[in-house]
């Protein structure tokens, strides 16, 4: 049978403080270098990453010129020298004629070498020159063909002598064209290149752990070899561009780790990061040293740092009165809830371990 009952209380205090607060500003330079990993305050540095994105951009412009048009086809032909061991010089202007009758010329004068014994064989000297059609016009246009020298007919020469081409001319023409003009050009080279600065920045705005200052940024363009030319004879032309960019970039939160670190070892308090604001003033970029110079300008709110030691020893064994007075009269606190447990305990507990402190920073 059940002989006897015995209720044992453990009592407990919990005690939730809210510090004092004060209003703090501060200005401090400091260096960003992307050669630390921690904020320092003492040497006022906190740590940078050199960030590159690149971007290339491609629109298609209508070209505003027009005008009549006289245009010489040109491309390439290989000359071959089948006659004899000794080099041929031929002068600029020399002819190339198809089968066809159709004629084109050299733009400089050349040498062609002579040919080679190779295996008991002769190997025709080559060298590949570009001609331009000796008239304006789309039939000079022409898919690959071979060519003679109208100049050695009559001689030996004129058999030991030809050339072929591998690929079609072009650029002849006689009419009315459109044609890229240079405002064209402008125009299109200023609006590509301004979009492509502006979807590398965004690149770097959407990269929300790092804060990115405009000084800190270095964008350099490049004009892509697809581009077009002024004076281009098309309806339309293509202007690519690409954009290079590199930043010193850093975390905000490091900013507000090295500002605490400086509150805190300077007046002793701790900083309240909610509300916390930070401004950026006189961003300098040492591009040799690769380090950004800024200084920090912070304001906002403290909170006065709470000894839980000392509160715990002050209230041991108090009655709740005597802990309202004691508590009241520390100028580090600005209020505070105390809670004996079980609800029947009016004194806290004379055990340390049994009293709990909670710090609380709004």
């Amino acid at each position: 049978s059940l002989g006897f009952i015995v209720f044992i209380s453990v009592s407990q205090a919990k005690i939730k403080i809210i510090p004092s607060k004060k209003d703090f500003s501060v200005n401090i330079p400091i260096t960003v270098s992307d050669k630390i990993t921690k904020p320092d305050e003492v040497y006022g540095m906190i740590p940078g990453e050199l960030i590159q994105v690149e971007k290339v951009v491609s629109k298609i412009f209508a070209s505003s010129g027009d005008k009549d048009v006289f245009q010489k086809a040109e491309g390439e032909i290989i000359i071959y020298n089948n006659f004899s061991a000794v080099p041929q010089n031929l002068v600029a202007t020399t002819r190339f004629q198809t089968p066809e009758g159709l004629v084109f010329r050299i733009l400089k004068a050349v040498t062609v070498p002579g040919k080679i014994k190779a295996d008991n064989e002769f190997k025709p000297g080559e060298i590949k020159v570009k001609v331009l059609a000796d008239r304006a016009g789309e039939e000079y246009n022409i898919e690959p063909a071979e060519f003679k020298i109208p100049g050695f007919l009559g001689s030996p020469k004129y058999q030991g002598f030809y050339a072929k081409s591998s690929s079609n001319f072009s650029g002849g023409f006689v009419g009315r064209s459109s044609f890229v003009t240079k405002e064209d050009l402008k125009k299109a080279d200023d609006e590509v290149r301004q979009e492509a600065i502006n979807d590398v920045k965004n690149e770097l705005v959407s990269l929300k752990d790092f804060k990115i200052l405009e000084e800190a940024l270095e964008i350099e363009t490049e004009k892509m070899p697809d581009s077009a030319n002024a004076g281009d004879l098309v309806k339309e032309f293509k202007v690519s561009l690409k954009a290079k960019a590199r930043v010193l970039a850093f975390k905000e939160s490091d900013a507000a780790d090295l500002i605490s670190q400086y509150v805190s070892n300077s007046q002793n308090v701790k900083i309240i990061r909610n509300g916390l604001n930070i401004s950026y003033n006189e961003p300098k970029l040492d591009k040799e040293k690769m380090e950004l110079l800024l200084k920090l300008t912070s304001w906002g709110k403290t909170a006065e740092n709470i000894d839980k030691e000392k509160i715990v020893a002050g209230i041991l064994g108090k009655k709740a009165s005597e802990i309202k007075a004691y508590l009241g009269n520390l100028k580090e606190i600005e209020s505070a809830q105390v809670l004996l447990s079980p609800f029947w305990v009016k004194t806290a507990p004379k055990d340390r371990d049994k009293v709990k402190v909670e710090i609380v920073v709004e």
